[in-house]
């Protein structure tokens, strides 16, 4: 149950209970889609279920898992499910936002931490210097060629000013992705 919601400089706050965390039940008389707890275990099982479902359908056709991933935050996201004013609210309230946030960076950091665990130093300095100019030029080439496009539409196409100061943030994201697709040969 919201106590308040107001928005100020383009940042919306919400405001709950402190008491609002779990729900005693439906018998009782409560909403669980009112209390954190059961909202959150809602959003984590759908998830789970999306994903998974997703990687099955996927797996045939040579998909990795990340696939399933991004498929599923976009059916779950605004894009398709989130279009649902009700879906919306109870399933991914603004209230829920910031722990769901919170999980996904905690996740992300579990990420990265195993993919530390899992480099090993030896090959990092045997193929350090190949892999750094691979890099490098992955990353490099196509971001100075993508950065030019972004000034040539500027020229040419009318754009709002939000999108024209997004353009280099796009340039730089793309960029990144061809990192991924290089592999040094085995020795």
């Amino acid at each position: 149950m919201d106590i308040g919601h107001f928005t100020s400089r383009n940042t919306t706050y919400v405001c709950k209970k402190l008491n609002s965390v779990n729900s005693k039940g439906v018998f009782v008389g409560d909403e669980p889609v009112d209390f954190f707890t059961p909202v959150l275990l809602l959003q984590l099982v759908l998830i789970c279920i999306f994903t998974r479902s997703l990687h099955y359908c996927l797996r045939p056709l040579g998909q990795p898992t990340v696939v399933s991933y991004l498929l599923t935050g976009i059916i779950l996201g605004p894009s398709v499910l989130g279009q649902s004013l009700p879906f919306r609210n109870h399933v991914f309230p603004y209230s829920g936002e910031s722990i769901l946030r919170m999980l996904s960076l905690l996740g992300l950091m579990f990420f990265l931490f195993i993919a530390g665990v899992k480099t090993d130093p030896t090959l990092v300095k045997k193929y350090g210097r190949k892999a750094a100019a691979i890099g490098i030029s992955a990353f490099v080439v196509p971001l100075a060629f993508s950065t030019a496009i972004s000034f040539v539409i500027k020229q040419f196409v009318e754009i709002g000013p939000s999108l024209e100061k997004s353009l280099p943030l796009v340039a730089a994201s793309q960029s990144m992705t061809g990192l991924s697709r290089y592999r040094l040969p085995p020795h």
